[in-house]
């Protein structure tokens, strides 16, 4: 895994690999205690590990990480798939309440990008949330929302190069 795949990684992901790493470690570190004690109580002082148990452990740690990586793909995928069927969703959703309730149909983009910025420069002279969701006429889980895009915006393009 190169690093620009490293940054296109999310939270989950990073933190299983993470956790997988650990793992690895620990059972490494493990044998090498055990092997140890094995050795001090058969009279065996100086030796360590033989190369042929070594090569079978690091073969072993090898087929887990394997094991790991499939694993990870797998949710990356279904993760994939998920978003797409959600965006499909929100597709259906939307043009239903167009047919329902043609007034209420979603914002212009140009105007919805305004109104983020109007809920940003807001928040940042202090209204809160409740306070802009009011003045703008909006549910308090859209203002939250922009608020959270715009820190996700921010915290993406603080992370790149």
């Amino acid at each position: 895994m190169n690093a620009a795949n490293l940054m296109n990684l999310t939270n989950v992901e990073l933190s299983l690999i993470l956790v997988e790493g650990s793992v690895l470690l620990s059972l490494f570190i493990m044998i090498i205690y055990f092997k140890r004690i094995m050795a001090r109580s058969m009279g065996k002082r100086n030796s360590l590990l033989d190369p042929k148990q070594f090569s079978r452990w690091v073969k072993e740690s090898e087929a887990l990480c394997e094991g790991f990586t499939r694993n990870l793909e797998e949710k990356k995928e279904i993760h994939k798939r998920l978003i797409t069927q959600l965006d499909g969703k929100i597709q259906v959703l939307q043009t239903m309440l167009v047919k329902t309730n043609p007034e209420d149909s979603p914002r212009d983009p140009i105007k919805k990008k305004d109104l983020d910025v109007q809920i940003v420069e807001m928040s940042q002279t202090g209204y809160d949330v409740s306070d802009i969701a009011q003045q703008l006429q909006l549910s308090m889980g859209e203002v939250q929302l922009a608020l959270d895009l715009n820190n996700y915006r921010q915290s993406i393009t603080q992370m790149e190069p």
